[in-house]
C-alpha cells in the first residue's frame, strides 16, 4: 500500500476523534433535558460512528503494520463501505438537526447546542470525504497489486501443490 494512504487514513482518524469530541460536548450541553427533549438525537449515531470508524482503520492499520497474516482485504473494504455509508447518514442527520435548533431556538440559549452539533456535522462531512477517498483508492491499489497483503506469500516447495521436496540423497 502507498504511504499516502496510510497518511489519508491516520487523518480520518483524527477527524474521527473531532466528531466524537463535538458530539459529546453536545451531549454534555444538553444535561438532564435530554429526558424531557423528545425524539432522538443524532449524537448517539456520530458518536457509534466514530467508534466503528476507530475499529475499521484502527484495526487496518494495526494489522497492515503487526499482524499481517490478519490483513483480510475483502473485509476491511466491507468495512469501510458501511463506514461511509454510516458516515453519509451521520452527517446529513446532524446537519438537518443542528438546522433546525437554529430554526427553532434561537431566540433561547440553544446557540451552543446548536453550534456543537453543526461542529460534528461539518466534521462528519469531512471524515465522509476521507473514508471515500480511503475507499477508492485502497480498492485501487488492491487491483494494481492482486497478491500484495493479503496472505503470506506460499513456499515454492508446498506438500499441499503436490510439489514435494526432496530429502536424503538420491540414487541413481
Amino acid at each position: 500500500m502507498p504511504f499516502w494512504l496510510t497518511i489519508i487514513r491516520g487523518v480520518a482518524l483524527i477527524l474521527s476523534l473531532g466528531v466524537l469530541i463535538a458530539a459529546a460536548h453536545h451531549l454534555s450541553l444538553l444535561g438532564d433535558f435530554l429526558r424531557y427533549f423528545g425524539g432522538s438525537n443524532p449524537a448517539g449515531f456520530l458518536i457509534f460512528d466514530s467508534i466503528f470508524t476507530f475499529l475499521v482503520l484502527g484495526g487496518m492499520l494495526a494489522s497492515e503494520f503487526f499482524a499481517p497474516q490478519l490483513y483480510f482485504r475483502l473485509a476491511f473494504i466491507c468495512g469501510l463501505i458501511l463506514a461511509a455509508i454510516f458516515w453519509l447518514s451521520a452527517w446529513a442527520w446532524a446537519a438537518s438537526f443542528a438546522s433546525d435548533l437554529y430554526r427553532m431556538y434561537w431566540y433561547s440559549d440553544s446557540n451552543p447546542w446548536a453550534a456543537s452539533m453543526a461542529a460534528g456535522a461539518v466534521l462528519g462531512a469531512f471524515t465522509w470525504v476521507v473514508v471515500l477517498v480511503t475507499l477508492v483508492f485502497f480498492i485501487r491499489a488492491c487491483m494494481a497489486s492482486p497478491q500484495g497483503s493479503s496472505f503470506p506469500a506460499r513456499s515454492q516447495n508446498d506438500a499441499e501443490m503436490n510439489r514435494y521436496k526432496l530429502e536424503g540423497s538420491v540414487q541413481a
